[in-house]
């Protein structure tokens, strides 16, 4: 079986380099770097459903208040994606279909916790320049995961 962690990159001139992925799961807990910075720029939290946090070092990069843990949120969704990608490795799915499914989970999040964001400009229709990036990576998303689903499962390796 394949090192989890490892990854080809092949460019269009024949190009290959070597390396190792970290993917949702690096940008999953870089969040935990956030929290300690204070790096909340987000929407007062007065809901009993949500995580609150209020820093009160003159230092914080966030404001002072009751605010959503959105990062903490974002650390969350991103394991959840690390997971259901884990979880479906090896089941004989189309190629690329794994990274479609991830693409399409992160720019869903990307779109719904940016609502909870303040201090951001907008660009169109209201959005953040985050959620409208995701709106594209979903737009692509969709109808790829559609093509890949539709053309089968990929073949099962041989065994030898």
């Amino acid at each position: 079986m394949a090192d989890l962690d490892s990854a080809v990159l092949v460019l269009a001139d024949g190009t290959v380099f070597q390396g190792r992925s970290i993917g949702a799961r690096g940008v999953a807990v870089g969040r935990i770097g956030d929290v300690i910075n204070g790096e909340h720029h987000a929407v007062a939290c007065e809901s009993p459903l949500g995580l609150c946090v209020g820093y009160t070092h003159p230092d914080t990069l966030g404001q002072s208040g009751p605010v959503h843990l959105v990062v903490g949120y974002d650390l969350v969704w991103n394991l959840v994606s690390v997971a259901g990608s884990l979880a479906l490795r090896g089941r004989g799915l189309p190629d690329g279909l794994i990274f479609w499914l991830s693409a399409a989970w992160y720019a869903v999040g990307r779109i719904l916790l940016g609502f909870l964001r303040i201090g951001d400009p907008t660009y169109a229709f209201g959005l953040r320049e985050d959620q409208v990036i995701a709106m594209f990576v979903l737009a692509a998303a969709i109808p790829m995961i559609i093509r890949l689903t539709m053309t089968g499962r990929a073949p099962e390796p041989a065994t030898t």
